[in-house]
């Protein structure tokens, strides 16, 4: 209501009649001349500069007010607003070495060289002076230097170790406590994959495995399942080992000629099946002995002590590790059941019927492939398996023939069948 007796005020008439010098000096007489309760000089000035903006037929008449309110809004635009100013004292202060230059070179008389590779061996000056470093892409930091002590095959036998550590871990925790998960909930999820896995899991990888354990966390939490540092929330180490050493495992690029997994990131794969195999209450000492070489190496291998003593011992290191797993595969854990991806009965059966029916009616460019086929079936071949899974996804006979063959010409090379 307010609003609407100083509009109409200011529309009587006595703007044009008190226009001074400038746009302040005019504010300040309307707000003298004002004889209405409770206004401000602010809400005068916003008020006329509303009706300037709105009102055509006033703005012409008041043209030079226009000019000044315009004037105003185009100063106002280009003032500086003040920006933040961080000064922290203990980074900032010259007692901490605000004016430090650290040269970062890669030693020349190192006479073990070969042993450990690291990565970006260019010369690096790092200034660490507040305000130096300057604000375009051309000044950005190169990327952290990384250490690879093993090559790529030694890298590629350590990270298969530990996730077969992990495997075991994974499927001895759901055997020692498959009486407390409902059929319905692993028939669900096994048929939920792609392609498919058995309901008793025995094709069941560690993606699988992490993948239901995770979907049925509140399941186990309630019969207090895990152990240790985790025991009352898992998920986090669960989905941190999927990502950072299955899934780089499986998906990882190689990014140069050392390899794809540095010092840092295999101390964090042995690092993290050790945890995951103790929150899953799991058998860890074989875990832990394969992490005590693993250190036991590593240091070696930093500290450049190769003797011939620490080489001899260096060329055991992956033999031992090969032998844990080794171990673990023909040992049963006490109440435990071996790991074996075999085939029940009845699915051998359905398998060879369907390998039967494909192998009549395909023809073999070199005598003998069929023969190659059905033999791979009959010894329980495991890709042959998943081949014939994933072709059961196919609704009609004929396509599940035509995939089937497809893959299996593509996934071994000494077989050739066509149609």
């Amino acid at each position: 209501m307010r609003n609407k007796r100083l509009c109409k005020w200011l529309r009587s008439g006595v703007v044009k009649k008190n226009i001074k010098n400038t746009l302040d000096c005019t504010i300040d007489t309307l707000y003298e001349m004002c004889h209405l309760k409770n206004v401000t000089r602010e809400n005068i000035s916003s008020s006329l500069e509303n009706i300037l903006l709105n009102d055509m037929t006033f703005r012409n008449q008041h043209m030079t007010l226009y000019n000044w309110f315009q004037s105003h809004r185009e100063q106002n635009k280009t003032k500086s607003k003040p920006f933040a100013v961080f000064r922290k004292t203990r980074v900032y202060s010259s007692a901490f070495g605000s004016h430090i230059n650290y040269n970062v070179t890669s030693s020349s008389d190192n006479s073990t060289g070969d042993a450990i590779n690291i990565e970006n061996e260019s010369s690096i000056n790092i200034s660490t002076t507040p305000g130096q470093i300057e604000d375009t892409r051309d000044s950005s930091p190169p990327p952290v230097r990384r250490i690879y002590s093993f090559t790529g095959p030694e890298q590629g036998a350590i990270v298969e170790t530990f996730l077969t550590l992990a495997e075991k871990a994974l499927y001895n925790f759901l055997i020692r406590h498959e009486g407390k998960i409902s059929e319905k909930v692993v028939r669900d999820f096994a048929a939920s994959q792609i392609p498919p896995i058995n309901k008793d899991f025995r094709d069941a990888d560690v993606l699988c495995m992490l993948k239901f354990i995770i979907q049925n966390i509140k399941l186990f939490l309630k019969e207090s399942a895990f152990h240790g540092l985790n025991k009352t929330n898992p998920i986090e180490l669960l989905d941190e080992f999927k990502k950072k050493v299955r899934n780089k495992n499986a998906h990882g690029v190689v990014e140069n000629d050392k390899g794809r997994w540095c010092d840092l990131d295999l101390q964090r794969v042995v690092q993290l099946t050790c945890e995951v195999a103790a929150c899953l209450g799991n058998n860890y000492k074989e875990a832990y002995t394969a992490k005590e070489k693993f250190d036991k190496e590593i240091h070696h291998r930093w500290r450049n002590e190769i003797t011939e003593n620490n080489s001899y011992e260096s060329l055991n290191f992956l033999s031992d590790l090969k032998n844990i797993g080794t171990s673990l595969d023909n040992k049963n854990s006490e109440g435990s059941k071996t790991l074996k991806r075999k085939l029940g009965e009845t699915d051998l059966d359905e398998m060879t019927d369907f390998i039967l029916i494909v192998l009549n009616k395909v023809k073999e460019r070199d005598a003998g492939e069929k023969q190659k086929i059905l033999q791979l079936s009959l010894e329980e071949n495991e890709p042959l398996i998943k081949i014939w899974r994933t072709a059961l996804i196919k609704k009609n006979e004929s396509d599940q023939i035509n995939k089937f063959i497809s893959l299996v010409n593509s996934m071994f090379n000494t077989v050739s069948i066509q149609p």
